[in-house]
């Protein structure tokens, strides 16, 4: 599991690396998610650490159970539940982020393509060396040069 999460990170750090050339709004929203998942992963550790410590813990029906043994685990148990909805907040602000940055590129994509569409309908016009639009996305080019 532990090694899933690496591995996610190691993406996203390439990810944030690549993106320099990035409109600096989507920039920011990339950083944000990268830090929240960062966040993120040390919470779920502290969390399994504490859920690790817990399960030790004798039960509350247990004859080993002490009057200060059963407040220990009782507050645990509320400490994980709150360590979960903080999770699970994190969570959803990734997912409302990572919503956010695709409607960015979407935006970004489309201002890309009506800018090119001018330039290849000049280009073509004037066919200047054998001009072909192999990259246009309206003709479903194969994208191959």
């Amino acid at each position: 599991m532990a090694a899933a999460g690496i591995n996610v990170l190691t993406y996203l750090e390439k990810f944030v690396e690549l993106s320099s050339a990035l409109p600096t709004e989507l920039q920011r929203v990339v950083h944000t998610i990268k830090d929240i998942d960062e966040r993120l992963e040390a919470l779920k550790a502290a969390t399994k650490s504490r859920v690790d410590a817990c399960i030790a813990m004798p039960s509350a029906s247990s004859r080993q159970a002490t009057e200060e043994g059963i407040n220990a685990t009782t507050k645990a148990k509320v400490e994980i539940e709150t360590r979960h909805k903080n999770i699970m907040q994190l969570s959803t602000e990734k997912v409302r982020l990572a919503s956010i940055a695709l409607e960015m590129i979407t935006y970004n994509i489309a201002k890309l393509d009506k800018e090119l569409v001018p330039f290849t309908e000049e280009m073509k016009q004037k066919n200047e060396a054998g001009f072909e639009d192999d990259f246009a996305v309206v003709d479903g080019g194969d994208g191959g040069g």
